[in-house]
């Protein structure tokens, strides 16, 4: 009988065949669910479908869906390490220590930066990424003459070079190169760029030149534009300050407030002006709830969703690791 089943069947399965086969399927099955999580905002269950996924085979596009889940989820720390994972997994891909330097520079692990952006370097040297990442850590670290250089080859080789310009003008502007900088931001405008942030950055330009006037005309047209940007309020009420017009700039903070809600940055400027009012009461509580939005922020960032029951009961079948 075994005779003809393997003359018309082909050769039987081994054991570690058909393992194989059903470890296929499972990784399958578990990359699958873990995508369509991801792409429904389950960031949690997308991160636990994956890591099993992974844990039978490598695959860089699950690996990918697991650094953007963990991204996701604000979990930026774990997705680096997956990021340095692959890079060691796939030396020939520059997009992981593009990626990955990024994300150290979000983490201020600067010491790091420098080998990961080197490696994308050597991968593809006509990359502007790793050029643009170091310009933002040398700035980071008043490192601005490199800053300057890694910014300028960023800008030569990028297609659109509107961060690279933007990063340079800020680099020029703290060393005091203002004229330069100026030029930086009038591209960038002349370029149909002048985004919110460019008009900002030329206000800032503006004002450190000691154009007050303009820079606050500036601020001002922003806000109109877009009433929401707190750093163009931040600004106003900073003018304000200098001017010792202590009642108008909190009153431009009020405002901020008012438009956009209560956030940490805004509280704790309202309440340095309200002590220079000479408001106790009124600076410590806004002291006090600028302390209580940061604790609900970092309790947001650190609250995980349990879905350990939920997996035992969809991969009971098919999770070697349930």
């Amino acid at each position: 009988m075994g005779f003809f089943k393997t003359l018309f069947s082909g050769k039987e399965e081994s054991e570690e065949e058909k393992d194989a086969k059903r470890q296929e399927n499972n990784f399958d099955v578990l990359k699958f669910d873990g995508i369509q999580a991801l792409r429904i905002g389950r960031a949690d269950y997308a991160i636990a479908c994956l890591t099993h996924a992974l844990d039978i085979k490598a695959d860089a596009e699950a690996q990918t869906y697991l650094v953007n889940a963990y991204l996701r989820k604000g979990d930026i720390e774990s997705a680096a390490d997956e990021l340095e994972e692959m890079c060691g997994l796939y030396p020939n891909d520059a997009r992981y220590p593009v990626t990955l330097a990024d994300l150290l520079y979000q983490l201020e692990r600067y010491d790091e930066m420098d080998d990961i952006c080197q490696q994308a370097i050597n991968i593809d040297p006509d990359l502007a990424g790793p050029y643009y990442h170091l310009a933002r850590k040398q700035l980071t670290i008043g490192d601005y003459d490199h800053a300057e250089e890694n910014a300028t080859l960023a800008i030569e080789k990028s297609e659109n070079p509107h961060d690279a310009l933007l990063l340079r003008a800020e680099i020029l502007q703290k060393k005091e190169n203002y004229e330069q900088a100026l030029a930086d931001v009038e591209q960038l405008i002349g370029n149909d760029s002048g985004d919110d942030e460019v008009l900002m950055q030329k206000g800032m330009i503006l004002e450190a030149m000691g154009n007050v006037e303009e820079a606050l005309t500036l601020y001002n047209n922003v806000l109109e534009e877009n009433p929401f940007i707190p750093e163009a309020y931040a600004k106003i009420a900073g003018i304000q300050l200098n001017d010792g017009q202590l009642a108008e700039a909190a009153q431009t903070i009020d405002d901020a407030i008012e438009q956009i809600g209560e956030q940490e940055s805004l509280l704790r400027l309202r309440s340095e002006l309200r002590r220079r009012q000479g408001d106790e009461q009124g600076a410590l509580t806004d002291q006090n709830r600028a302390d209580e939005l940061k604790a609900e922020q970092e309790q947001a960032m650190g609250k995980q969703v349990d879905i350990e029951q939920e997996m035992r009961e969809r991969y009971n079948s098919v999770n070697p690791f349930g």
